[in-house]
């Protein structure tokens, strides 16, 4: 009997834009670009992944954004496609040594397990399968989940590009992906997770973090850490 296509009576929400690269991979540059380019973007959704953890992929936990970044998003990305249809994807990437080896120092700095940690370990176990670095698990969750996504839009080739910081994309590679002319400011690659109040940009506050954006990244100069 030949399978029964995936079917869902829910209605659709708005289209977004999702990066579905794993952590680590250059997804707060990818957060910040999107932001400097006029959409409101939100990067580590916890909120939502609130949500979709338990199964509820059609809330309006994103509703004041337009895009979102960092896990869990990517190991939800037939979900969301199916809840968001004609949205866009960006599979944000990096050669998987040296992201291993990233991985492997930002869980060293990171809070050790506990009970304040909980939501955050569940997250890890969700994406990864462990709550502390494991670099043979890692690497097989990498490239497992690369090679998913590449099947699954093997016949879209128009809703999603693979993106590449640390090789060097940038504006002329985003925008014409997302329909928006390049700003006049260089592209933001930044090495920390950690944006205060620039991890998530709303709509009704998109302008006023625009300019502060802007102010951070030029105070940073060439050293965005």
């Amino acid at each position: 009997m030949p399978a029964v296509p995936y079917q869902d009576a829910t209605p659709a929400l708005p289209a977004k834009i999702f990066g579905i690269g794993l952590s680590r991979t250059g997804t707060t540059s990818l957060h910040c670009a999107l932001a400097l380019l006029g959409v409101p973007s939100i990067h580590y959704p916890a909120h939502a992944a609130w949500d979709w953890l338990h199964g509820r992929f059609h809330s309006d936990a994103l509703a004041p954004f337009d895009a979102c970044c960092d896990i869990p998003t990517p190991i939800y990305f037939r979900q969301l496609d199916r809840a968001y249809p004609g949205s866009k994807f960006i599979l944000t990437t990096r050669a998987p040594d040296a992201w291993l080896d990233s991985v492997e120092r930002h869980y060293a700095t990171s809070p050790p397990s506990s009970p304040q940690t909980a939501f955050r370990d569940l997250l890890r176990v969700a994406v990864y399968g462990v709550i502390n670095f494991h670099r043979g698990r890692f690497r097989e969750v990498y490239e497992t989940h690369h090679d998913a996504v590449k099947r699954y839009f093997a016949a879209r080739p128009g809703d999603i590009i693979q993106f590449d910081v640390t090789s060097g994309d940038g504006w002329s590679h985003l925008c014409p992906f997302v329909g928006r002319p390049a700003p006049d400011v260089p592209f933001p690659k930044l090495r920390t997770p950690y944006m205060g109040a620039f991890e998530f940009v709303k709509r009704d506050e998109l302008a006023q973090k625009q300019v502060l954006l802007r102010q951070f990244l030029a105070s940073k100069g060439g050293d965005q850490s």
